[in-house]
């Protein structure tokens, strides 16, 4: 199984142009979390804004009706955003929420 900083991948949600969805495990914990993947070398440098301007948004937002972020980074030359999982949300609701 492929791990992803500290968390190991359980299952590929959403396999989307420019975007994939993780549901994932974090090692040091054992809570569940979604690592969205959106690789950077296939944007626009308009989409690649966009994609840090998501980071800067969902780290302002602090509300319990709203998904939780956790922290972001880079790998593989693709921006990994780390978010709450929520139990009965879709791969499709992720992407929609925080795009």
């Amino acid at each position: 199984m492929r791990v992803i900083n500290d968390s190991l991948i359980i299952i590929t949600l959403l396999l989307k142009l420019c975007r994939t969805v993780y549901l994932c495990q974090r090692l040091a914990d054992k809570k569940l979390v979604i690592i969205k993947q959106i690789p950077l070398e296939q944007l626009t440098t308009e989409e690649r804004q966009s994609a840090l301007n998501e980071v800067k948004v969902l780290s302002m937002l602090d509300h319990p009706n709203i998904i939780r972020y956790f922290e972001n980074f880079l790998e593989d030359k693709a921006l990994m955003i780390v978010m709450e999982y929520a139990e009965g949300w879709t791969a499709v609701t992720y992407e929609l929420c925080s795009t």
